[in-house]
């Protein structure tokens, strides 16, 4: 599974943070990070429809129609924190709204949002993950997105050992991979 912990984003200054016993999303603690006390509510991170999404990924990777149905849920989970991650990116940079939507909506594809990042951020994500003890996790994040495309142009063998081996890096780093992110650029 790839929820392991509870995440709570502070409203003011927009950490993310490690939130098991529900203290800091209850208001009982303030926030590590700017010491707001709860005025402002805090908010779950990911989001409950997302959440839901993740929980559903249970299944192996073994049985041939489950393992591709992961593979498309996993990648699409993933694109779906990317452009939450990328808007917030975008906005930081005082982007108006509208334009935040225009560049994801022509930038849609992987590589193009791939691309956003170095535009914006000036280094690859490949990059800031790897120095970032996250290359694993993207280079697995990377192969289930080429297999993902392989899969919906052609349908060809998938290699389900390779296939595990990368869900298993995913499952690992995919939500402690985009609080690094966040915490990194959007705070």
């Amino acid at each position: 599974m790839l929820r392991k912990n509870f995440y709570v984003r502070c409203s003011v200054c927009k950490s993310i943070i490690t939130d098991d016993e529900q203290r800091f999303f209850d208001g009982f603690d303030p926030c590590p990070e700017c010491g707001n006390k709860g005025s402002v509510a805090r908010e779950l991170w990911p989001k409950l429809d997302m959440l839901d999404v993740l929980d559903s990924i249970k299944f192996p990777p073994d049985v041939n129609d489950a393992g591709k149905l992961k593979l498309v849920l996993y990648c699409a989970f993933f694109e779906a924190l990317f452009e939450d991650f990328l808007a917030g990116l975008l906005d930081k940079m005082n982007t108006p709204a509208d334009m935040v939507d225009y560049l994801l909506e022509s930038n849609s594809s992987f590589l193009e949002r791939l691309g956003l990042f170095k535009q914006t951020s000036g280094e690859s994500l490949e990059t800031v993950l790897g120095k970032a003890d996250y290359g694993e996790f993207i280079r697995a994040i990377m192969f289930l997105n080429d297999e993902k495309n392989r899969f919906v142009v052609q349908d060809h063998e998938i290699n389900f050992e390779l296939l595990a081996k990368s869900f298993q890096a995913a499952e690992q780093n995919m939500l402690s991979a985009f609080v690094f992110l966040n915490n990194k650029f959007l705070r």
